[in-house]
């Protein structure tokens, strides 16, 4: 898509909307802004609440962190490895792909080819119906594993509808005023993701989703103006940038703002 007309897509199409957050969505909200502030005790104690209450994404968060040591005094597989079990019953496929990969490659078990396609068949399953419905994020994700190869035989062709589906999706949601897809979606051409790498493409998303209050947006704005992606270095303009992001909550923003004494 022509840069400009997604400028004019996102200028004129962002609607105002307004919605009730359920109590297990306010903890994973609660989780994420303490682990992005480095408070890695207190996200661990949230996101392990809503895995009691049967959150998924919060077991699997939470396996991830014991799993890395963060929060705890040392990494523990094996409380990690139950907590992705938790997550991976709760439908979370993020966790039923992490339980094929360790027990296909013996990472902190002992590997395991019958278990390892079980959870693969599991994350297959779960990932296309969530795309199915339109979760941008799973079809990126199926699309991945069709790219890799990984718990189904290598399909490049079936990897790029999905991840051509993922765009579209992004890029409605993004539309609807959703700043969080705006970033996802800048992110994909920023990196590459299934994609060829553009960072004219992203800088309008980033934009967009700065300008829509997403913190991430803002860093990730600031980080193109910092080092030049796609346009001329700005430093002055990249301190601004940050210190609205870290003014949102991202405390890496703060961080960049007081290690690399921008001007």
């Amino acid at each position: 898509m022509d840069t400009k007309v997604l400028l004019f897509l996102l200028a004129i199409l962002t609607p105002l909307f307004s919605h009730e957050i359920s109590h297990e969505k306010a903890l994973m909200k609660q989780a994420k802004t303490a682990y992005h502030a480095d408070h890695y005790p207190k996200a661990l104690m949230l996101y392990t609440q809503a895995c009691n209450e049967k959150v998924g994404k919060g077991c699997f968060k939470a396996g991830k962190m014991i799993d890395s040591g963060e929060g705890v005094n040392k990494p523990n597989t094996a409380k990690a490895l139950k907590l992705y079990v938790k997550g991976c019953d709760y439908g979370h496929s993020r966790a039923c792909l992490k339980l094929a990969e360790k027990y296909h490659e013996g990472e902190g078990v002992k590997r395991n080819a019958v278990k390892a396609k079980n959870f693969y068949a599991k994350t297959l399953t779960l990932s296309t119906q969530a795309c199915e419905r339109g979760k941008a994020s799973a079809c990126l994700n199926l699309g991945m594993l069709y790219a890799q190869g990984k718990g189904v035989p290598k399909n490049p062709q079936k990897a790029k509808q999905l991840y051509g589906k993922t765009m579209s999706l992004y890029l409605q949601q993004c539309i609807e005023g959703k700043g969080k897809e705006c970033t996802k979606l800048g992110d994909m051409y920023t990196y590459g993701n299934g994609i060829p790498q553009d960072y004219h493409q992203a800088l309008p998303l980033f934009q967009k989703a700065c300008d829509l209050g997403n913190p991430n947006g803002c860093f990730s704005l600031g980080f193109v103006y910092d080092v030049g992606h796609g346009v001329p270095k700005d430093k002055a303009k990249a301190k601004q940038i940050y210190q609205k992001a870290c003014t949102l909550g991202d405390e890496f923003s703060c961080n960049v703002i007081h290690v690399h004494h921008h001007p």
